[in-house]
């Protein structure tokens, strides 16, 4: 019991380790006005240094809709269209840092379609400043980027920022990725202000939206603008969320756009009006509207090309990452961090206990709460899991042990100790995990697997857990398995098993009937869903989405020493916080042939 508690609270000691902030060398910078614009422009020698003519292509942001750039970036280099150099602010500015640091279209369209984009952010519960923290996007991105610093890559990429002290526009070229990057969409109150020095940088998107006149300020003579900002779907500003998304767009319309047009030789102006700034979902979809639309003005740019005499090239790119393994470890929240990440938890509607299986979470109304500290490869979290009187839970995890494995040791401590300890391997399609458990003071051997796979229109994935007897001559089970089979544009079905042999491990509960024992040894279920959109996306604040809205039908099996079937329906959606989904929300109605008529609803809320 003395040694539990000793790790208890060395795992609260991690956690109250101080951060530790680095300062940023300042840069010698050069200052330019142009028109009544003050620029201000750290190492300019890459640029000064090109050849002419000079061909910039300069991304707007736009957040989601944004993704149109990855197709007007493969148009141009299919077509043979040189890029001299880059400009970007906000989401621009990070495809731009992506395509400049030298990889492939194929790896950002990679990136775009399959990233688990959610394992990225953190809510700031703390924070006055922003929803979000964004350290491990900042962190991914780098790792990304064949080249880490800005100023050695191989076309010269630049991304434009707000300094908010003096009002003056902000280049950046030089610096990490990772603590330069942010500059770039830094916008108040989604995303958190950065500060460097006596500096403070915010996201350009009203004064220079689409950063046409820096690609000049730069030295390009050629600018060739992509933009992602659409109109806004409604001409109703009811609300005070619509009055000011109107007010930035009348903003953007007086200021950015003229800009763009003045400085521009060809606009690319993507028609996005249909999407949002959320739907990074939607990649593959506004990827191919980026490049048709560019295919159609590949004749003009060729046009503006001869007049300049000049030439085509043939660009042959090869991949130079492991974008398998980066995906990999952004699946499993593998990212180690150079600075400290102290992150608040909060659950509502599902048990997120340590020692439960993930594919199908309990239904559990009580709030659960905790602490999450990141320091390198150091992970250490406490969870109050309000399930028992005794709920403090504890878990400690040293990420990249090697490439391909994490060390993780779960605790319980109390009257009947629970813990296990194991080494977990992992792969882009599953997990294997091999260690020690011990259950109520009965140890035994463990392992643990976990996969995922996906071919064509069907999906699979499931756990299991496997006892082993310490003398290796007996093994129990636990094992969860989902399928999802898209039958048609409007119809899936989705088949759920759990068997249970262990009798010490509840059985996660899919049957929608009469409550199964505690030991129940089988559940079957089928969900028939139907996703016709029946309901628009309802946004609320323009940072939250009520979306993917299916209706199902289902039938439900369990045994144990006795059985029993339900069926019913039911409904489902989800809320996002910009593009994310925190909150799961269902209900259905069942009729059980033991119970008759039972109506439930479950709900997922993870912050």
């Amino acid at each position: 019991m003395k040694s539990n508690k000793f790790i208890i609270i060395s795992l609260i000691l991690i956690m109250l380790l101080s951060i530790t902030q680095t300062s940023i060398a300042k840069n010698k910078l050069k200052r330019i006005t142009v028109k009544d614009d003050t620029y201000l422009l750290e190492d300019t020698s890459k640029f000064d240094n090109l050849n002419q003519p000079r061909i910039a292509v300069a991304l707007s942001g736009g957040g989601g809709r944004a993704l149109v750039h990855i197709g007007v970036l493969k148009a141009l280099e299919e077509e043979g269209i040189p890029i001299d150099m880059l400009v970007g602010t906000s989401m621009g500015g990070i495809i731009g840092t992506m395509y400049g640091s030298g990889m492939t279209i194929s790896e950002i369209e990679r990136v775009a379609t399959e990233a688990a984009f959610s394992n990225l952010f953190e809510t700031n519960f703390f924070g006055t400043q922003s929803l979000l923290k964004t350290e491990k996007v900042n962190k991914f991105l780098e790792r990304l980027t064949p080249v880490d610093q800005l100023e050695k890559f191989p076309i010269p990429t630049a991304f434009l920022s707000c300094e908010l002290n003096t009002g003056n526009k902000y280049i950046h070229t030089s610096g990490r990725v990772s603590d330069k990057i942010q500059d770039a969409y830094a916008i108040p109150y989604y995303f958190p202000i950065q500060k460097q020095d006596e500096f403070t940088f915010i996201d350009p998107g009203i004064i220079e939206s689409t950063p046409a006149k820096t690609a000049r300020v730069l030295g390009a003579d050629i600018v060739i603008s992509s933009t992602a900002i659409g109109k806004l779907p409604y001409k109703n500003y009811n609300t005070a969320s619509r009055s000011m998304m109107r007010m930035i767009e009348l903003l953007q319309e007086k200021i950015s756009r003229p800009i763009t047009e003045e400085y521009s030789d060809i606009i690319i102006d993507n028609p996005v009006a249909d999407y949002s700034f959320m739907d990074f979902n939607q990649a593959a979809e506004l990827i191919s509207i980026g490049y048709q639309h560019t295919k159609e003005k590949i004749p003009k740019i060729k046009s503006l090309l001869n007049k300049y005499d000049i030439q085509l090239q043939k660009i042959d790119r090869k991949g130079t990452i492991n974008l398998d393994r980066l995906l990999t470890d952004l699946k499993y929240d593998r990212l180690a961090l150079d600075s400290s990440l102290l992150t608040p938890k909060l659950y509502f509607g599902k048990d997120h206990s340590f020692f439960k299986q993930n594919l199908f979470k309990d239904d559990l109304f009580k709030f659960q709460y905790g602490l999450k500290q990141q320091l390198g490869q150091i992970e250490a979290t406490i969870l109050d899991n309000r399930r028992e009187d005794n709920n403090l839970e504890a878990k400690l995890r040293v990420k990249q042990l090697t490439k391909t494995i994490d060390l993780i040791s779960n605790i319980k401590p109390g009257s009947n100790d629970n813990w296990e300890l194991k080494l977990k391997y992992y792969t882009p399609n599953y997990t294997l995990s091999v260690g020690r458990r011990s259950i109520d003071n009965r140890e035994f051997n463990l392992i643990d697997n976990e996969y995922t796979i996906k071919i064509n229109n069907i999906k699979l994935e499931g756990e299991t857990s496997v006892l082993v007897s310490p003398e290796l001559d007996s093994w129990k089970v636990l094992t969860s398995h989902q399928g999802i089979f898209e039958i048609s544009s409007i119809w899936s079905a989705k088949p759920k098993l759990v068997y249970n042999t262990t009798g010490l491990l509840k059985s996660p509960i899919i049957y929608r009937g009469s409550k199964p024992k505690d030991n129940v040894k089988l559940q079957t279920a089928i969900d028939l869903i139907y996703t016709h959109n029946f309901l628009p996306t309802i946004k609320l604040m323009e940072i939250l989405q009520l979306t993917d809205i299916e209706y199902y039908l289902f039938s439900d099996y369990q045994t144990s020493y006795d059985s029993s079937h339900a069926a019913g329906i039911g409904a489902n959606t989800n809320l996002k916080l910009l593009g994310l989904k925190p909150l799961d929300f269902g209900i259905y109605i069942a009729e059980d042939d033991e119970d008759g008529s039972h109506f439930g609803w479950n709900i997922n809320l993870i912050f």
